[in-house]
């Protein structure tokens, strides 16, 4: 991975779990995956039992090609604010975006037959640059915000709620946006559940003593360590929490502390792939052969050995190239997609689409929110709809549905994550419990 692709990680790691840097294109990689189960056993829990599969990634489809978009009709304008600075820099989610854009106008007629366009403003680090856009955006009369990588995005919030535009959020970079309910709307779960669900994996695996590793130090980490170990209690896991500093200098040091409580598995819910490429070997050369959940991470899989890879487990965000071969029949097509659709731009590389597919999803899942706007689509309409649409997340698979069905006091629109687990081939594989159904534990939210 590239040092750019790392800082990418580092800026998403709390709230987005690492959505952005946590698959690689395998090219050259020791490990690869088996392909998907045909089917998956499901059904709820309560309690304190394990939760299986909630809903199978073949319960919504894809909208079919329905032909280009009608260039004559005045296109549908959303604001895209993306991080592009000499500081730091995530142009791939803002060319996948547009490459998502263009897919949808070609092929799926954009928004009800107008084109969709994004008005882009590049923002720095710095919180002025956020709130330019928004006012720009204002004044342009975007129908909504429709996020890339920002981590300065809580300055736009105000402006726009003012303004009564609503904004769409890939996944909640933080936790003003995480708690917008009603402004903003997450495409993927909540942070929340992430944490719920590394947990829920461990009982469904038949393990009673597990290891919470997580970044306490960051702000606003506890509450999702506390809602952990709330979970833990209900699902009657033994759960010791350690802390997961800024910066790891001895790998091999650190996971003995981790194993020092003797759990039989490890979590940790977020983390960006330079950890988890670090820490998973040196948890295995200290003898521990359970299994350990790396957030959504998949690049260790490339690089190391199928011994040390085996009994590894990991969220998928998004069927990317290097998990393609695991992943359900429908989600393959979307692949080829967006395969298909960043190859026509040469800005980047494909060593790049592991940042790429962010805005890629986005675009094209946005718009399918947008197309659900009956009449003209204005701010006002979108915002008046986008508590009622439903529908199938791309390039990952399973619904969204923004009524209020995901984890509660949030603006999350989906719920349940797929697992992977590697096997001693180091092959990965789809859990026969993915997806899992988080429902039970929703009294323990806030």
């Amino acid at each position: 991975m590239t040092s750019r692709v790392r800082i990418a990680a580092a800026a998403l790691t709390v709230a987005v779990l690492s959505l952005a840097a946590c698959s690689s294109d395998n090219t050259g990689s020791k490990n690869t995956v088996a392909p998907a189960a045909t089917s998956a056993t499901t059904g709820g829990g309560s309690g304190g039992t394990a939760t299986t599969s909630g809903s199978s990634p073949s319960a919504v489809t894809r909208p079919a090609s329905t032909g280009p978009a009608d260039n004559s009709l005045s296109p549908v304008v959303v604001g895209v604010d993306n991080l592009e600075s000499s500081a730091a820099s995530f142009k791939s989610t803002r060319i996948g975006f547009q490459q998502g854009a263009q897919y949808v106008n070609e092929q799926l007629g954009g928004i009800n037959g107008h084109p969709l366009k994004a008005d882009v403003c590049k923002v720095d680090l710095a919180p002025a640059s956020s709130v330019t856009c928004a006012n720009n955006w204002v004044q342009n009369k975007v129908v909504a915000n429709v996020q890339g990588v920002n981590p300065n995005a809580p300055s736009l919030l105000p402006i726009l709620q003012g303004a009564g535009i609503s904004i769409i959020v890939p996944a909640p970079q933080n936790a003003q946006f995480n708690s917008a309910v009603g402004e903003a709307f997450s495409v993927l779960p909540s942070a929340f559940e992430y944490y719920v669900d590394t947990l829920v994996a461990m009982k469904n695996e038949g393990l009673k003593k597990v290891a919470l590793v997580s970044p306490l130090e960051q702000p606003g980490v506890q509450e999702y360590v506390d809602l952990g170990k709330a979970v833990g209690s209900k699902l009657g896991l033994d759960i010791t929490v350690v802390t997961l500093p800024q910066v790891v200098n001895d790998y091999t040091a650190f996971a003995a502390t981790v194993l020092a409580s003797s759990p039989e598995g490890v979590v940790v819910p977020t983390a960006a792939d330079s950890i988890c490429d670090g820490l998973l070997p040196a948890i295995r050369k200290n003898g521990f052969q359970g299994p350990v959940f790396l957030s959504a991470c998949t690049h260790f899989a490339q690089i190391l050995p199928p011994e040390q890879v085996n009994n590894a487990m990991a969220f998928v965000t998004a069927w990317l190239p290097a998990i393609a071969e695991a992943a359900p029949a429908d989600i393959k097509a979307d692949v080829d997609i967006f395969t298909e659709y960043m190859a026509k731009q040469s800005e980047i590389k494909e060593s790049e689409y592991d940042i790429a597919w962010y805005g890629f999803f986005t675009a094209v899942t946005a718009a399918d929110m947008l197309r659900q706007v009956n009449g003209d689509v204005t701010a006002a309409s979108v915002k008046a709809e986008l508590p009622k649409v439903k529908g199938r997340i791309f390039l990952n698979g399973l619904p969204y549905d923004c009524s209020g069905t995901a984890w509660p006091n949030t603006t999350a629109c989906s719920k349940g994550v797929q697992v992977l687990k590697w096997g001693a081939d180091g092959k990965a594989a789809l859990t026969s419990w993915s997806p899992v159904d988080p429902t039970a534990y929703y009294d323990l939210a806030k």
